[in-house]
């Protein structure tokens, strides 16, 4: 029930008209822009900005951002959509975190405080790699506590997964 209505609620918060605003923060375009190009070239390992190679940032955000405009179009909503999915994903994530460390209703309340923090809205529904890369911290510290605490070897390769696929998303932190 916890996570039914946490989904709900982001669901609202997240993607309800996301594509109504233009893409308006020069990041939000700079990605976009980058993924567009790299669609219409048919690339998938080197980022395009006006036609030039660029490697600023790893590919990981590119890729969600290039298969959200093959499913969705070039539009804002598919480009901002991989930010909100991963909003979702991270409100999720920290109501498993809270509740493996300080019970079900911590984990609820740590989740629902989040999801309603304005910055993390606006970072849901903006088209850069901050909310994947929160997410994938998120996670690999949730797999991580939870192969300590449950003395499961496993989780601790989807920590070390999810900590790759941060740095994938942002480079080195």
């Amino acid at each position: 029930l916890a996570v039914s209505l946490l989904v709900v609620l982001c669901g609202y918060l997240f993607f309800f008209q996301a594509g109504k605003l233009a893409l308006t923060d020069p990041d939000e375009t700079f990605y976009a822009q980058t993924a567009k190009e790299m669609a219409a070239k048919g690339e998938w390992i080197t980022p395009y900005l006006y036609g030039k190679p660029q490697f600023e940032k790893p590919i990981l955000f590119y890729w969600l951002v290039e298969a959200s405009y093959k499913v969705f179009g070039v539009n804002e909503f598919a480009a901002r959509l991989p930010s909100a999915i991963f909003g979702l994903v991270g409100v999720i994530a920290i109501y498993f975190l809270g509740g493996l460390l300080f019970g079900r209703r911590a984990g609820f309340l740590s989740a629902l405080v989040m999801a309603t923090s304005a910055e993390y809205i606006i970072l849901s529904r903006a088209c850069v790699t901050d909310m994947v890369l929160n997410t994938f911290l998120a996670l690999g510290i949730l797999f991580f506590l939870s192969g300590y605490i449950k003395r499961k070897g496993y989780f601790y390769i989807f920590s070390a997964a999810s900590f790759g696929l941060a740095t994938l998303t942002k480079g080195p932190i």
